[in-house]
C-alpha cells in the first residue's frame, strides 16, 4: 500500500505535533482524550481506526499513523465498524491548525463544496485555488475534493447505520448530487454497497431515530416518561413541504391561524404536536410539559460525540441565563431552539446520550442543510474542544480550586454573527429573558407556528433589525444609545463587513468591533467570543470578573490572566459562574 506514514519523521505533521511514539502509547492505552487528533491505520486488514477502537490492538508494524479520517481514506483505508471513525470529535481552532487550511476545512465539513467549485470556495476565502488546495495537501494530507467526499461518505454512513431513511434521501442530506455518485463513492472507497452496510446495521440491532421524547422528557402530568423508541418507515420519513407551506395550525396555546397571517410553520409530529398527545395538550393549554415532544415520524436523532469531560449541567445553566423568550427553551436536562439555515426552518433538540455524546433530534425539514445544521451544533456546545488540555493549564494558572469544582466546562458559542451581537448588546442593559427582549423578539424576529408554548420565533434577522431603525427599537424599550449600537452593527453585518463567522481571527474580529460607534471593550469582547468561537479573549474590566478573582483594578487582572493564555475565555467563564454562585475560592489558589 504507498501510504504516506506519518512515521516516517519524529512527530505527526501538521496541527498535533504529536510524536510517533506518543500516539503508540495512546492507542495501546486507548485514551480517549486523543480521540480525533490521529487515526491510525491497519495495514493487514486495509481498515483504519480511531485510537478507542475496543478491537484488538494490532501488531506495531502493521500501524499507520495519519492525521485526519480523509488522509487514512486517500491511502485506502475504508473506516471500522466498530469504532465508527464519523463519530470522532473533530478539531477546535485552539489545536493551532493554519489558518487557511483550518478555515477552509471548516467549510468543507460544512458543505462549501456541496454543488460547488474549489474556485468558489477559493474566491470566498480570497485566494487562489492553487493556494487553497497546496494548504489543504500541506496540513491535511488531502485536496478539498477528497475532503469533501470523505466529510460526505462518513455522515452517509452514519445516517444508513444510525437512521432508517431512504438512501435517497441519505445521499443528498450528505452533500451528493445524485444517488447514483453516492452509491459509486461508496462501493469504491468502503467496498461495499450503501445497503450492504444498512443490512448489517439493522441486523445488530434497532436503529435510533425518533426519540419519542420531548427534551422536558414530561409527560403532561409533569412525570418523567420514557417511551419506546421508533423507527422512521421510508413511507413516513418524507420531507415535509417546505417550512413556510400552510398546515393546520396547533390546537394548543393561543398561537394565531398561520394560513391568514403568514407564519411559518415546522412539520408537525417533529415536536410541534404529540400524536398521542395533542388532545391532553390542548386541554392542558400546553404540550407536554412545554416541551419539544418527538413521538412524530418527522424527527431525526444523531449522536454528536466529544471528548470527555463535559460540564453538561454549567453548560445548561449558561444557556438557560441567556435564554430567547420565543427562541430557546432549556429544562433542567435539555435544550430546545428553533433554527433557520438557507431558508430552512425546524426544531432542534439537544440532550446527553450514552457514553461521551450529545443527541441531537432535529425535524427533517432541516434534513436538506443537515452538514452545516452538524457543524453549527458542535460549535455552539463546544464539542470540538480540548478539556483535558484546557483543564491542565488553567490548573497551573492557578484555577485548580475553581477547574475541579466544574472539569470540562466548555464556551458555548452564538448560532451565527449577528445573534452574538443581537445578545450581547440586549445583555448590557436587560437580562435576556426581560420585556425588552420579549418585545423586539415578538416585533421583529419571524413568526413559527410550532404548537410548543414558549417556542415561536426566530430570532431577528439583521437586515430587518437594520431597517427598523433607532427609533422603532426604542419606541419597544430599548434605551437610545443601545438601541444605535444595535441598529449600527445589524448594518454592518448585513452588508457581510464584520468577519464574526465561526473561525475568523477574533482579534481582528474585536478590533472591527471597537471602531462601530458605541461598542466598548467589553461589549466587543463578549460579541467576539460568541460569534467567532475565539478562547483567548478576555474582559478584563467586566466587574463579576474583578470581583470573583479578587484583583483591585482591570491592570492587574490582565496582567494575572497571562497565565491562562490561550484560554483566558474558559477562565472568564470559570471566574463568571464562581461570581454568580458567590465562589469563595480565590484563583491564586494552586492546585
Amino acid at each position: 500500500m504507498n501510504a504516506r506514514l506519518l512515521d516516517s519523521s519524529p512527530t505527526l505533521a501538521g496541527s498535533t505535533g504529536l510524536p510517533v511514539d506518543v500516539c503508540v502509547r495512546a492507542l495501546e492505552a486507548r485514551d480517549a482524550r486523543f480521540d480525533g487528533v490521529f487515526f491510525v491505520g491497519i495495514v493487514s486488514t486495509g481498515i483504519y481506526c480511531r485510537p478507542i477502537c475496543p478491537a484488538r490492538v494490532s501488531r506495531p508494524e502493521h500501524r499507520r499513523f495519519f492525521r485526519s479520517a480523509a488522509e487514512a481514506e486517500r491511502n485506502g483505508f475504508r473506516p471500522c465498524r466498530r469504532c465508527r471513525p464519523e463519530l470522532a470529535p473533530g478539531r477546535a481552532l485552539v489545536d493551532a491548525v493554519p489558518r487557511l487550511a483550518h478555515e477552509a476545512s471548516r467549510r468543507i465539513a460544512g458543505g462549501a463544496l456541496n454543488g460547488r467549485s474549489v474556485g468558489d470556495l477559493a474566491r470566498e476565502l480570497c485566494v487562489s485555488e492553487r493556494h487553497l488546495r497546496r494548504a489543504l495537501r500541506a496540513e491535511l494530507g488531502v485536496s478539498p475534493l477528497e475532503l469533501a467526499r470523505t466529510h460526505r461518505l462518513l455522515l452517509a454512513k452514519q445516517l444508513l447505520t444510525d437512521t432508517t431513511l431512504p438512501l435517497t434521501r441519505i445521499a443528498f442530506a450528505s452533500g451528493f448530487q445524485s444517488v447514483r455518485s453516492f452509491q459509486a463513492a461508496f462501493r469504491k472507497h468502503y467496498r461495499m454497497a450503501p445497503r450492504e452496510l444498512r443490512r448489517a446495521a439493522t441486523t445488530a440491532g434497532p436503529a435510533v431515530v425518533v426519540s419519542g421524547r420531548g427534551p422536558g422528557g414530561l409527560s403532561a402530568a409533569g412525570e418523567p416518561r420514557v417511551p419506546a423508541a421508533v423507527r422512521v418507515s421510508r413511507r413516513d420519513s418524507r420531507i415535509p413541504a417546505a417550512a413556510g407551506a400552510p398546515r393546520n395550525p396547533s390546537a394548543t396555546g393561543d398561537l394565531r391561524n398561520p394560513a391568514a397571517t403568514g407564519e411559518m410553520q415546522v412539520p408537525a409530529a417533529a415536536g410541534l404536536r404529540s400524536r398521542a398527545g395533542s388532545a391532553s395538550a390542548s386541554r392542558n393549554g400546553r404540550s407536554n410539559g412545554g416541551a419539544f415532544a418527538t413521538d412524530g415520524p418527522d424527527a431525526l436523532s444523531l449522536r454528536l460525540a466529544y471528548r470527555p469531560p463535559l460540564d453538561w449541567p454549567s453548560l445548561l445553566d449558561v444557556l438557560r441565563a441567556g435564554a430567547l423568550p420565543g427562541v430557546e427553551i432549556v429544562d433542567a436536562r435539555r435544550y430546545t431552539r428553533l433554527v433557520a439555515i438557507d431558508g430552512h426552518v425546524g426544531q432542534l433538540t439537544v440532550e446527553p446520550a450514552r457514553g461521551d455524546g450529545l443527541r441531537a433530534t432535529v425535524t427533517t425539514s432541516l434534513l436538506p442543510v443537515l452538514m452545516p445544521l452538524i457543524q453549527r451544533i458542535r460549535r455552539a456546545f463546544d464539542l470540538d474542544a480540548n478539556p483535558a488540555e484546557v483543564d491542565a493549564h488553567l490548573r497551573e494558572g492557578g484555577l485548580g480550586a475553581l477547574v475541579d469544582r466544574r472539569p470540562g466546562l466548555r464556551l458555548p458559542g452564538a448560532w451565527d454573527g449577528f445573534e452574538a451581537v443581537f445578545r450581547s448588546v440586549i445583555e448590557s442593559v436587560d437580562p435576556p429573558r426581560g420585556p425588552v427582549a420579549a418585545r423586539l423578539i415578538e416585533e421583529l424576529g419571524e413568526p413559527v407556528v410550532t404548537g410548543v408554548p414558549g417556542l415561536f420565533r426566530l430570532v431577528p434577522e439583521a437586515g430587518r433589525v437594520a431597517k427598523a431603525g433607532v427609533d422603532a427599537l426604542a419606541a419597544l424599550g430599548l434605551p437610545t444609545e443601545a438601541a444605535a449600537t444595535l441598529v449600527a452593527l445589524a448594518r454592518r453585518c448585513a452588508d457581510g463587513t464584520l468577519p464574526l463567522h465561526p473561525g475568523a481571527d477574533g482579534g481582528a474580529a474585536y478590533d472591527a468591533l471597537l471602531d462601530v460607534d458605541g461598542v466598548e471593550p467589553r461589549l466587543a469582547a463578549r460579541i467576539a467570543t460568541r460569534a467567532t468561537g475565539w478562547p483567548d479573549l478576555f474582559p478584563a474590566d467586566e466587574p463579576a470578573l474583578l470581583r470573583a478573582a479578587g484583583a483591585r483594578d482591570p491592570q492587574e487582572l490582565l496582567e494575572r490572566s497571562a497565565a491562562w493564555r490561550p484560554w483566558r475565555g474558559y477562565a472568564a467563564l470559570h471566574l463568571l459562574l464562581a461570581d454568580a454562585h458567590r465562589a469563595p475560592a480565590s484563583p491564586t489558589q494552586r492546585s
